[in-house]
């Protein structure tokens, strides 16, 4: 090979690089605004929150069944995040535990009755209904999962 193909062969896979990892800085750069880290919270309360009309703040509880309750909206990533976590839950703890998702942008008299600063919050209930323990932000699985434990309830 000439000296000017060697150089042209350099200069072509150059430039592949630099697309790519252009490519990919983008693809990181997207997953990082769309990914909530373990705590993330939405600094406050969304502004519907202290405008909608007042509703009642919870479900009735099952009587005896301890609680999670998550307080949130449908739209701030954390809560996003929370969604999926809270449905596997409520459907592998049937009967164990109420797990309730309330959207403070529709229900602003949770936010009072729990006295929520941020969203997603995390509020663990006992069997009688006195609050045990708090969380703010988003909180993963198997964290949920050592406060049930902490609670009595049995995870294995």
């Amino acid at each position: 090979m000439k000296q000017t193909q060697v150089v042209a062969l350099v200069l072509v896979a150059l430039v592949l690089g630099v697309v790519i990892g252009m490519k990919v800085g983008k693809n990181q750069a997207a997953a990082a605004a769309t990914t909530a880290p373990t705590g993330a919270v939405c600094p406050t309360l969304p502004p519907a929150a202290a405008t909608a009309a007042p509703t009642p703040a919870t479900a009735p509880a099952t009587p005896g069944l301890p609680r999670l309750v998550d307080l949130g909206s449908t739209t701030c990533i954390p809560c996003k995040e929370m969604a999926p976590i809270l449905e596997e839950l409520k459907a592998e703890y049937k009967g164990k535990v109420d797990v309730e998702f309330i959207n403070v942008n529709e229900n602003s008299a949770a936010a009072d009755e729990y006295k929520i600063n941020v969203i997603p919050t995390q509020v663990f209930l006992d069997k009688d209904g006195k609050e045990v323990f708090r969380h703010e932000g988003f909180f993963p699985k198997t964290d949920i999962l050592a406060q049930f434990e902490k609670m009595g309830i049995k995870t294995k």
